[in-house]
């Protein structure tokens, strides 16, 4: 049945609630202004992350590469990169290949360049290089000897779509001398000094000196500076039992028994001699207008190692290491040098990925579980 309500005390008693009563209303101006700027930073960042941004323009309007032969002499390999910028590249390469800036051209290696190598490492680098540049020029600075070609340097060739400009070079005259005598600084048995006498005056070049004392006296390095070669190697024993080692200068190899001594060498000194694990074991030096060629090994006091035709052409070898013949630019083919018409060239791409991306993506997460904690941290006081 229906009944009207019970009279109260007051009239408008019976419109009171019995408990809390929430209201929603529309308010013109929001109350959390700053949780919400945080959300829309969160969802910014997050979707620039997924985007992944990209880089409009590039940061250089051409790059030059460069394919530099590492057994050019280092003054012309000094004069082949001094017109390069900060932003190009060289490729230098012998046998092997480094990608290096240029200002760091390495020293000249001794033996024959492998033109395979510096452009197997071109096709790998080329679309890296190609980034951040409009224009990619490629140019090469050799003596293109036959040696330096093999039956896959026109297959390699083929898979870069660049024209490749030789760079003239200006080779120096060679540095050959007469041959003379051995002057050899050490006690009468020294097995090295027998082995300078059974060489003879025809095969070292004149002025060649031979120390085997503990230091480069001055008169050594007087006469190095005056375009003699000196070779220095300490006197120092090793009991006969010691092991053979191998050590290989040029195309000479000599095993003996031998016990290496542990020095450092000259920082502007660089290695002409490696032992059978591909350590150094003889390195030269500039000095003037000669060289001091160093080595550090233990020989013993009693044998015939020094006097075997392989000690002989080792050490012969290894005293005409300063000179330098005469080497001559030859015309690089005409398969070098055209651009390839075999593949679709690359293209050298204005825009680029931006990095950042990973980065955004982790922002916006870092910041989502930040504005949860805050939150809870809020709603629990």
């Amino acid at each position: 049945s229906r009944q009207r309500p019970r009279a109260l005390a007051l009239a408008t008693a019976r419109f009171l609630p019995a408990g809390m009563l929430e209201a929603t209303t529309i308010q013109p101006v929001p109350m959390d202004r700053w949780w919400m700027a945080l959300r829309l930073l969160i969802l910014a960042l997050l979707a620039l992350g997924v985007a992944q941004p990209i880089v409009t323009g590039s940061r250089v309007p051409s790059r030059t590469v460069l394919l530099l032969d590492r057994t050019l002499p280092a003054e012309v390999q000094r004069a082949a990169t001094a017109s390069l910028l900060p932003t190009d590249a060289v490729i230098a390469f012998d046998t092997s290949t480094v990608v290096t800036s240029p200002t760091a051209v390495a020293t000249d290696v001794a033996g024959t360049a492998s033109l395979s190598a510096g452009l197997a490492r071109l096709v790998r680098v080329r679309d890296s290089l190609a980034d951040g540049a409009t224009q990619l020029h490629v140019a090469i600075a050799s003596t293109f000897a036959a040696q330096m070609f093999d039956p896959g340097s026109e297959s390699l060739r083929a898979l870069i779509p660049d024209s490749i400009a030789p760079l003239p070079i200006t080779l120096p005259a060679d540095t050959l001398r007469p041959r003379g005598a051995i002057v050899v600084r050490a006690d009468v048995d020294d097995p090295i000094a027998a082995t300078a006498i059974l060489l003879g005056d025809g095969v070292a070049p004149a002025n060649t000196i031979i120390e085997r004392g503990a230091t480069v006296s001055s008169a050594d390095s007087a006469a190095a500076r005056d375009g003699a070669t000196v070779f220095w190697w300490p006197a120092t024993s090793t009991p006969r039992t010691a092991r053979l080692e191998a050590v290989t200068v040029g195309s000479r190899t000599w095993i003996a028994p031998m016990g290496r001594d542990s020095t450092s060498a000259p920082a502007s000194a660089h290695a002409i001699g490696w032992w059978a694990d591909g350590h150094v074991a003889v390195t030269s030096e500039s000095v003037g207008r000669g060289c001091v060629l160093t080595m550090h090994a233990a020989l013993p006091d009693a044998g015939d190692q020094t006097l075997s035709l392989s000690a002989q052409a080792w050490l012969a070898r290894l005293l005409a290491s300063c000179e330098k013949p005469r080497v001559m630019q030859h015309a690089p083919p005409a398969w070098l040098v055209a651009p390839t018409r075999s593949v679709a060239p690359i293209d050298v791409r204005a825009t680029q990925l931006s990095t950042l991306a990973p980065w955004l993506v982790g922002a916006g997460l870092l910041l989502a579980a930040l504005e949860l904690l805050l939150r809870l941290r809020t709603a629990r006081a």
